[in-house]
């Protein structure tokens, strides 16, 4: 009788086990189906924006030398010229040294955003050369801003 019940005990935990299994394999494919939808839609979203036109006053910039350790923050603006609101999509650094702030995303025609690129100077003695690709809904589309640092020990 007890090997009768070892084998229904193990029958059971392998049904158990079976169901968990397939109930997360089944989950994972509905979670991966849900975000290639809404990566989808986010990307016709992003197609169906008007242009807009911008001007950056400046793409590159010289930042003081400043000793290592230190945190610098290279400051740019991007003027909105044309008739469409300037949607940023997004920002991303070449470095996980450089962190980023966006005072807006979306800009009205005749109005200005500021993009501030926040570069952690630890470990990273020397001249240094930056930078972050924008992007918007611009005929351009992406955008490189980058700045250089001297660092001294």
């Amino acid at each position: 009788m007890s090997r009768k019940y070892v084998w229904v005990c193990v029958g059971l935990i392998a049904v158990v086990w079976s169901f968990f299994f397939f109930w997360n394999l089944i989950s994972k494919k509905n979670d991966v189906v849900t975000n290639l939808e809404s990566r989808v839609a986010e990307d016709t979203f992003w197609k169906q924006l008007p242009l807009a036109e911008v001007r950056i006053k400046n793409k590159v910039v010289k930042l003081n030398a400043v000793r290592t350790g230190e945190k610098v923050t290279a400051r740019y603006v991007l003027y909105n010229t044309g008739n469409n609101p300037l949607f940023i999509e997004y920002v991303n650094p070449d470095c996980s040294c450089t962190g980023y702030e966006v005072s807006d995303s979306i800009t009205f025609p005749g109005d200005s955003l500021q993009i501030m690129l926040k570069f952690d100077t630890t470990g990273k003695a020397g001249i240094n050369f930056m930078s972050a690709v924008v992007k918007a809904n611009t005929s351009t589309a992406l955008y490189k801003l980058s700045f250089v640092v001297d660092v001294l020990e």
